[in-house]
């Protein structure tokens, strides 16, 4: 065949080398075209008749791909169990080990070293063969067996369960609808002793009348050995098939050596060929099986057995094969000693071969390489006609599949480290090879993508369409994906649905659920290793359901009480405190609070108290002047934390730094935990930069040398414990003393000894048992706190586990005293050495006391002096600033709503209930007392637009009122109001809970979460139109019966009844029970379904879009109003409610019109009408021969549109704002203490 221009040349001559002038490198050889993306490759010029033109190697001819024509479907389950995820280090799983044969194996003498690096060693070694190992191969093969009497039967082959034991063998079916199906199989056909490493299926071998072929073979390789079946149908019209082992070949039949790869000819001759890790080359003979070395690769001088990765590929037939190894690739004939042709050779140190294959079609041999695909003919060896560059250097597992589509043969290059599929479409083209197109990829299998165990493109027998395929692929977990390919001219082919979902059988679901619900047992101590601990209730406990301390009225109180601390703080306190201390102790104390709760929090760290900071209500100025000394520690404080600065808005500016990026698409509570954790660290950090002391700090006097010596010495002969033993504090006191006789406690000792200055213990532990006496159990021994002075209460020691024995036998006297074990600190408190801010970021060492300790004296029994009188002293706690770092680092991280816990009873008895189901319950009271004020202040607006919709005769709105004024009084503005007043507020009620719990539920998903108009006004629209028509149909009935109270006039005028008297209530219900039944109370119901559902969607899109316009911010409170609109905040509910009102009402009007209309004719008993009828009489007339103008009746239909505003105004205004005045009441109740905090 022709071939592209080439350099052949041996060598390149060197340039001139004459003084003067710079040699310059050789050029190396180029001997065969190599395409790299983007570039031509080569070209040559041909005659064409009698013009010349360039013909290059790639046709840049984008007419013929392989497109994905349906979406990838997982056809079988993962059945390999996941490993559990660490984060350990090499060295950490070294020292791990260590630690295990230390803890099970007490016995072991070996160097903890060396058992470190042999792990180390093993585990790099494990590291190495998940990059690349030699001895995997592809584990899934489709093959086809041919029935003697019906169609034949293709199936494939894969291993399943937890280690690749078992081999599953599922059928592939086709139609010409959905295509290539797989009927996966639950259960396995056989099960190994080993994992499976590779499957190989032979080539149908056809006989000559080729009905059906001899055999069809597939080989298993697993670590153990490597075995041959038989595969046959079960019988002529069965989908299973059953598998017949032939031959089983181990490490002693090929010379002790694991085999690497096979081959299958299924001939009569010869089953298979096989290949060890050595380079030897055996073929398996049939029909005994019998193995016979065919070559070996010490036979040849460029591998000599030392290169572990070999392939083998079928050539021409049985009696030769292609072979490859790291470096080298021959053709390799068996009828002739030592027939080896080289094929190929890497000089190139970084090119390994990866795969070697042929097909009988254009008898082109493809090669792949770490660095380039190849491809050969084998009449010219050592020279590629062929080459492109797929820039894939790191990958070892680099595998061709060459299948003919549409007539062409088209090369698939797979790996098993990633789902990345080439596709390179090159063939012969006249007597020139050629690829057809640039180089392009598959769609992804599976999403996420990741490492797999193989690749297989099958073409079914049953498809006539030659250019159909179909791509299948195993992931590393035992999943089976399926894509479906086609050859088409038309790029933008569109793809189809396919397989919706998954189609499996009952028994592969059942097995999906048995996997997915077994978990890998990693014993005990990996357990303590990979163990999970759910920490969501205690982050919930710490930072999100933490007490409301915004209170008005103890905010204020408190900050009149901070300049008068000194004062009034009673009894005295002798060290230094900052301002969050003394905040603390003037306002109340809180419930179950502690020095050691680092959130315990006074009523100042609340919105409030960051309110006051930042508007400079804090009076720390004048709690300086009265303080004997004060000193301001920002200067300090700013070296650790550079943030703070002098004043709280700069800080709070300073801090803004920290927050997340936002982009529109976080949720509002994000944003609102953020801000107030932002606020509480500003507040945190100025309430700690001020630090005051009742006393004024002087230089200590000097002392001269004798003077602190003596000092000194005293001191340290006050401190001693040894020769000078102190008085016995109470008469009694136990002195253990050493004794060497063994029945120390014995009554029967006779003499005493002499036990002076021989104590058995410290002085602390003999004070602790200065009251148990010999013979008392130890088990049941209290000590008494001897410092508590304010609660003489038994403190329970800690060692105390089994309660005293409630048996009467005589017990043996108790001689061995009680084990001593601190419980309490009775020191006096400690200087916390780590303080307000956060370790880990400002590295400070801090707290609301940096640089003074406490020197207050303890009271007590052993105290310096006696105590003050008992009072109830308040607790201590240390700054929150700890907490509020905390939650501002995490502020983010979590969003949630917190729903107090809801008592059900004695509300009426108890004040702190009845407020907590107020606050649990705020919409539903909000919306109901809302709603009763606007209904009842826009009835009679909503009364006289009724009158207007069906009066016939053109009047106003001032006469209106005043005819119904005349004939019905004031009562006729109101006609019918108990049922709107009833029902519009229930309805409102459960209107208002059902749009906020439709937002609640997007908030939670983060559906519509970004902080824009369209998603803010799209959730409530969308809540708004759900709670509209759900609640339509409780309320149609109710509807009917006030137009009915309303128009009672009207129907009876057209009905030709002179109503004297308008009946009640219950004699409207009972009227349209009895002349239309049940259903009458329904009558256009479509209607008012259609119109509540838009008006209301409609409604709370407009309202909640204004007021994300107006300033509300995210967490629901309302901000500045626009520079644009310089309104009060407290009238934007009333304007924006107004609003959003009229322009829903103004836009379902017509549709409310044609409503009332159709149901006063119902009423009436007149003939129905169709919508689009009424709508065409109201604007065109009633008489089709002369129509009215348009306009007229666009304004006949908008009739009593004005007053329909006016109600709305009044209604919607007074509703919206009343239900702020509500919200915020019940937001300011009292809120009772909490008993868990």
């Amino acid at each position: 065949m022709d071939c592209w221009p080439t350099d052949d040349r041996d060598t390149a001559k060197a340039s001139d080398t004459s003084k003067g002038r710079k040699s310059r490198k050789p050029l190396p050889n180029w001997t065969y075209p190599v395409v790299e993306h983007g570039s031509l490759g080569a070209a040559a010029l041909h005659r064409n008749q009698q013009r010349l033109e360039w013909s290059f190697v790639v046709q840049d001819s984008s007419k013929r791909r392989v497109v994905s024509t349906r979406n990838p479907v997982q056809v079988f389950p993962e059945t390999f169990g996941r490993p559990a995820r660490h984060d350990m280090s090499v060295l950490q799983r070294a020292d791990q080990g260590v630690q295990f044969l230390r803890t099970y194996y007490p016995d072991f003498e070996m160097s903890a070293e060396l058992v470190r690096e042999e792990i180390a060693a093993d585990a790099r070694a494990s590291q190495a063969l998940q990059e690349f190992d030699p001895y995997l191969g592809s584990t899934l093969e489709t093959f086809t067996c041919t029935r003697k009497a019906g169609r034949s039967l293709t199936c494939l082959a894969f291993p399943m369960g937890d280690s690749y034991f078992d081999l599953n063998i599922s059928p592939l079916t086709y139609s010409r609808k959905r295509g290539v199906m797989v009927n996966a199989i639950a259960k396995p056909i056989h099960t190994f002793q080993t994992p499976i490493q590779q499957l190989t299926a032979s080539v149908p071998q056809s006989t000559e009348d080729e009905e059906h072929v001899l055999a069809t073979l597939l080989g298993v390789r697993t670590r153990g050995s490597t075995a041959l079946f038989d595969i046959e149908p079960v019988n002529a019209q069965a989908s299973t098939v059953e598998a017949s082992q032939l031959v089983n070949v181990t490490r002693s039949d090929v010379g002790n050596r694991p085999i690497v790869d096979m081959f299958l000819p299924a001939t009569e001759r010869t089953l298979a060929i096989l290949v060890s890790d050595a380079g030897a080359i055996y073929r398996c003979a049939a029909p005994g099986g019998t193995k016979q070395l065919l070559h070996s690769a010490a036979n040849d001088s460029g591998d000599s057995g030392r290169d572990v990765v070999w392939k083998v590929a079928i050539w021409d037939g049985e009696d030769n094969c292609l072979a490859m190894s790291g470096r080298n690739a021959y053709c390799i004939d068996f009828r002739a000693p030592n027939s080896v042709v080289d094929l190929y050779t890497s000089n190139q140190p970084s090119a390994l071969l990866t795969s070697i294959e042929t097909h009988r079609k254009d008898r082109l041999i493809r090669l792949v390489t770490t660095s380039e695909l190849l491809w050969f003919d084998v009449r010219s060896a050592n020279k590629p006609l062929f080459g492109v560059k797929h820039f894939r250097d790191f990958d070892r597992t680099l595998r061709s599949d060459t299948k003919i589509l549409a007539k062409a043969p088209i090369t698939f290059l797979t790996s098993q480290r990633n789902g990345l599929v080439s596709v390179y479409d090159v063939s012969q083209s006249g007597s020139t090879i050629r690829m057809a197109s640039p180089e392009y990829c598959l769609p992804r299998l599976r999403i996420p993508d990741g490492r797999n165990l193989g690749h297989v493109f099958v073409q079914h027998p049953h498809s006539s369409n030659s250019a159909e395929l179909s791509a299948l692929q195993l992931s590393e977990f035992g999943a089976v994906h399926i894509m479906h390919l086609a050859m088409s001219d038309d790029i933008q082919v569109p793809i189809e649905g396919g397989l919706a979902n998954r189609d499996w059988s009952d028994e592969v679901e059942e097995l999906d659920e048995r996997v997915k619900a077994s978990g890998l047992d990693v014993g005990p101590l990996g357990a303590r290793t990979l163990s999970e601990a759910n920490l969501r209730q205690a982050y919930q406990r710490l930072f999100m359901d933490l007490p409301e301390n915004d209170h008005p009225d103890a905010v204020y109180d408190l900050l009149e009480k901070i300049p008068m601390f000194w004062q009034e703080v009673d009894p005295p306190i002798e060290h230094a405190l900052t301002t969050f201390d003394i905040a603390y102790r003037c306002g109340p104390e809180l419930p179950n609070a502690s020095r050691n709760d680092l959130f315990t929090e006074s009523v100042l760290n609340s919105k409030r108290g960051s309110r006051a900071l930042m508007q400079g209500r804090i009076p720390i100025h004048q709690l300086a002047r009265r303080t004997p000394w004060h000193l301001n520690i920002t200067s300090f404080v700013q070296l650790h934390v550079p943030d703070l600065r002098e004043d709280s808005a700069g800080t709070f500016e300073q801090l803004s730094r920290y927050d997340l990026a936002s982009d529109g698409r976080r949720p509002a509570g994000s944003l609102r935990r953020e801000t107030e954790a932002r606020e509480q660290l500003t507040l945190d950090l100025h309430l700690s930069s001020d630090v005051f002391s009742p006393s004024r700090c002087r230089k200590p006097a000097e002392l001269d040398i004798d003077a602190a010596m003596e000092t000194m010495s005293r001191a340290t002969e006050a401190m001693s414990l040894g020769d000078m033993e102190p008085s016995d504090v109470l008469f009694g006191f136990l002195h253990p003393v050493h004794e060497e006789a063994t029945e120390y406690y014995s009554k029967a000792a006779d003499t005493p000894k002499d036990t002076s200055g021989k104590h058995l213990a410290p002085l602390g532990v003999r004070l602790l048992l200065k009251d148990w006496d010999v013979g008392v159990d130890p088990s049941t021994y209290r000590y008494e706190d001897p410092y508590d002075v304010s609660n003489n209460r038994a403190t329970v020691p800690r060692f105390t586990r089994n309660p005293p024995s409630r048996n009467k036998e005589p017990a043996a006297q108790w001689q061995r005293p009680p084990l001593i074990v601190p419980t309490l600190n009775l020191a006096p408190p400690h200087v916390a050495q780590s303080g307000s801010q956060p370790m880990d970021s400002w590295n400070m060492q801090s707290s609301s006391q940096i640089p003074f300790a406490s020197t207050q004296i303890v009271p007590g029994p052993y105290g310096g002096r006696p105590g003050p009188p008992k009072k109830p002293a308040k607790k201590r706690v240390v700054p929150s600033c700890r907490r509020a770092t905390l939650a501002y680092i995490a502020s983010v991280c979590y969003c949630g709503e917190y729903a107090p816990s809801y008592r059900s009873s004695g509300y009426l008895f108890d004040s702190a209930a009845l407020n907590e189901s107020l606050r649990y319950n705020k919409a539903v009271v909000c919306a109901i007392s809302a709603s009763y004020i606007s209904t009842f202040a826009g009835y009679p607006l909503d009364s006289i637009k009724s009158r207007l919709q069906t009066t016939r005769e053109r009047t106003t709105v001032p006469k209106l009122a005043l005819q119904v004024y005349k004939e019905e009084g004031v009562i006729g503005f109101y006609r019918g109001l108990w049922i709107p007043l009833i029902t519009i507020s229930f309805v409102r009620a459960a209107s208002f809970t059902i749009y906020t719990s439709t937002k609640e539920y997007f908030h939670e998903r983060h559906w519509l979460a970004y902080n824009t108009v369209w998603s803010v006004a799209s959730t409530g629209g969308i809540g708004g139109a759900l709670s509209g028509s759900l609640i339509s149909f409780g309320s149609a009935p109710f509807e009917l019966v006030k137009v009915r109270r309303q128009l009672e006039y009207s129907i009876a005028a057209s009905k030709g009844v002179r109503i004297v008297k308008a009946p009640g209530t219950l004699d409207a219900v009972r009227d349209i029970f009895q002349l239309h039944g049940l259903r009458g109370l329904y009558l256009g119901f479509r209607l008012h379904f259609v119109r509540d559902t838009l008006g209301t969607g409609l409604y709370f899109f407009e309202y909640d879009a204004m007021r994300h316009l107006m300033g509300r911010l995210p967490s629901g409170e309302q901000g500045p109003t626009p520079y644009w609109m310089p309104i009060p905040a407290s009238t934007v509910p009333f304007m924006c409610g107004s609003l959003a009102g009229v322009t829903s009402w103004a836009l379902i009007y017509p549709l409310d019109v044609v409503k009332t209309k159709v149901q006063q004719r119902a009423l009436a008993g007149e003939r129905s009408r169709t919508v689009w009828e009424t709508l065409y009489r109201l604007i065109r007339g009633p008489d089709p021969a002369s129509p009215k103008p348009i306009l007229m009746g666009l304004a006949r239909l908008y009739r009593g549109l004005g007053v329909s505003a006016l109600r709305s105004i009044t209604t919607h205004g007074l509703l919206w704002t009343f239900f702020d005045l509500t919200a915020s009441y019940i937001d300011n109740l009292p809120r009772a203490p909490d008993d868990n905090t």
